[in-house]
């Protein structure tokens, strides 16, 4: 009989012509099936470390730029690319930041 899958889990085989998926074989994984899950799962575990790294390295990048922008002794603020106001320090907050006078 053909086999349409491998229950990895319970390590049992579902045949084609079973159209209620009974269980007919329980399969032992073999040494090299088991070897191929350790390293799927250390590969995954790795990508989350990698992740949960770059996550906090970011976090920790953003906090230093508030941390240098607010210490500031002059205004500034983070512009986005569609003209947006994302942050700006306590300077920039207060009436005088701002100049109502043009450029000669």
């Amino acid at each position: 009989m053909p086999l349409t899958g491998l229950d990895g889990a319970h390590g049992t085989v579902y045949h084609a012509n079973e159209m209620d998926n009974e269980r007919m074989t329980d399969v032992k994984p073999t040494y090299d099936d088991l070897l191929a899950r350790v390293a799927l799962l250390e590969q995954q575990r790795d990508q989350e470390t990698a992740a949960a790294a770059a996550t906090e390295a970011l976090r920790l990048s953003e906090s230093q730029l508030r941390a240098i922008i607010e210490r500031s002794p002059m205004s500034m603020a983070v512009v986005g690319m569609d003209g947006t106001i994302e942050y700006f320090n306590r300077r920039a907050s207060r009436p005088s930041a701002i100049s109502t006078r043009t450029s000669p």
